[in-house]
């Protein structure tokens, strides 16, 4: 996990859009609904955090703003994350951390899989 102050949260979509609603010459959600081809209720959860920007909205987002549709993915994984993290808190903490021993390198599968010489 990188480090990070205690007190760090990632923007969420929802700021993020809203940012570029005021920077837009105050574009409306109506407006902004008809240019994702979705309905204002659909844009108005967003800004109001209340539903995830999904793969087909991160599309759509990509499209009218320029911005990469992996670009809104990351922000909401990002945000996801540090969610999972605030509410898991001492659990993770408590969960042992397991090592596997993955052995010595195979010098090549050959040896694992000899070839029948009778075939």
């Amino acid at each position: 996990m990188p480090d990070r102050p205690s007190t760090w949260t990632p923007a969420t979509p929802a700021e993020l859009l809203r940012g570029k609603l005021e920077g837009r010459d105050s574009l409306t959600q109506d407006q902004l609904a008809q240019a994702l081809g979705v309905t204002r209720y659909s844009v108005n959860q967003i800004l109001n955090d209340k539903r995830n920007i999904t793969a087909e909205m991160a599309l759509r987002l990509e499209r009218v703003f320029g911005e990469t549709a992996e670009f809104w993915m990351d922000v909401q994984r990002d945000v996801d994350l540090h969610r999972a993290r605030h509410r898991l808190g001492k659990t993770l903490d408590a969960l042992p951390v397991v090592k596997i021993d993955s052995g010595p390198p195979i010098a090549s599968l050959d040896s694992l899989f000899p070839k029948d010489d009778a075939a």
